[in-house]
C-alpha cells in the first residue's frame, strides 16, 4: 500500500502482507484439503461469506441468489477477509463435509485489555498503525454440513471464534434452496451466541427465457453479531433491519435491457446520526 515500505534492510523483514496457500482436489471422499490462506463461503452469508460478493444494482435478478459455496484458496491482495490454517472437504455421496480451523493475527487498537477497534483496511504507514498490526490472536472454527437432492440442497453452517481478550462467540444457521422449471426459492435463518435471528429468503423467477424477476425479504434482528456474515444489507452489517428488495429485468429491445430495481429497507432500532 502506498506509504508502506516493501522491504527494510535493517530488520530484513519480508514484505508487509504475505499470503501463501496450497491446494489439493480429487474425486474421492477428502475432495479437497487447503493449508495456509484460504476463503470460505456458506449460504447467503448470514453465518460465513469471507469471499467477494457483489451487491451492485447493476447485477441481473438471477445473481442475487449467493451461489459459489466451499471454501478455496485466498488469492486477494486484501489483508483482511480471509483464514488462515488448514480446510478440508469430505464427499459422502450427495453429502458434503467441510471443516477448517484458522490462527490470525488481526490489527486491533487494544487499551487495557480490551478492544477498542478491530482495523480491516490492511494500511500500516503511520506509526500507531504500526504498533497496532497483528495485535489480536484470533482463532476460528468453521463447519458446514450440505445435502444435494435431485433439484434442491439444504445446508447446516457453524462458525466459533476466539480472541485474546474476549469470550468465545459463534452462529449457527441453516439454509435452503430449491428449484423446478424456471422458479427458484433460496434463502437462510441463522442464530448468534445470544440467540438474536437473522433470516433472508427469496425468489427468481424466469419469463419466457431472458426476462427476470427477484424478491429477497431480509429481516435481522437488533445486534445480530456476525463478525464473518456478508449478507444483503443497506447497514455496514446484517444487524438491526427489515427489508424486500424487487428486481425485474426485461430484454425485450434487442441489445438494450431495461432493469427495474426496487430496495425497501426499514431500520426499527434506528442509526447512528439518522432521524
Amino acid at each position: 500500500d502506498a506509504g508502506e515500505m516493501f522491504f527494510d534492510s535493517k530488520r530484513l523483514s519480508l514484505p508487509d502482507f504475505v499470503s501463501a496457500s496450497a491446494q489439493y482436489e480429487s474425486r474421492g471422499v477428502l475432495s479437497k484439503i487447503i493449508v495456509g490462506d484460504y476463503s470460505a463461503n456458506f449460504g447467503q452469508g448470514l453465518v460465513l461469506w469471507s469471499g467477494f460478493s457483489m451487491d451492485s444494482p447493476s447485477l441481473p435478478p438471477s445473481k442475487y441468489r449467493k451461489s459459489r459455496e466451499g471454501v478455496f484458496s485466498y488469492r486477494s491482495s486484501a489483508e483482511q477477509g480471509f483464514f488462515r490454517g488448514l480446510a478440508t472437504e469430505f464427499t459422502l455421496g450427495k453429502y458434503v463435509i467441510t471443516t477448517g480451523v484458522s490462527y490470525i493475527f488481526e490489527d486491533a487498537k487494544i487499551e487495557n485489555g480490551v478492544v477498542k477497534t478491530i482495523y480491516t483496511d490492511g494500511l500500516h504507514r503511520t506509526q500507531a498503525r504500526i504498533l497496532n498490526k497483528a495485535t489480536l490472536p484470533t482463532s476460528v472454527l468453521i463447519f458446514n454440513l450440505s445435502r444435494e437432492f435431485n433439484s434442491s440442497k439444504i445446508g447446516f453452517t457453524t462458525v466459533a471464534h476466539k480472541d485474546k481478550y474476549n469470550r468465545p462467540k459463534g452462529n449457527l444457521g441453516l439454509n435452503w434452496y430449491w428449484s423446478k422449471q424456471r422458479v427458484r426459492i433460496f434463502g437462510e435463518a441463522a442464530l448468534d451466541s445470544y440467540l438474536k435471528m437473522a433470516l433472508i429468503a427469496g425468489g427468481i423467477y424466469n419469463f419466457s427465457g431472458i426476462n427476470e424477476l427477484a424478491v429477497v425479504y431480509r429481516e435481522y434482528s437488533n445486534n445480530y453479531d456476525a463478525i464473518y456474515s456478508n449478507a444483503y444489507s443497506k447497514n455496514t452489517s446484517a444487524s438491526s433491519e427489515r427489508g424486500v428488495k424487487i428486481a425485474i429485468l426485461y430484454k425485450g429491445f434487442k441489445h438494450y435491457p431495461i432493469k427495474f430495481d426496487l430496495d425497501y429497507a426499514f431500520f426499527p432500532y434506528g442509526r447512528y446520526r439518522a432521524d
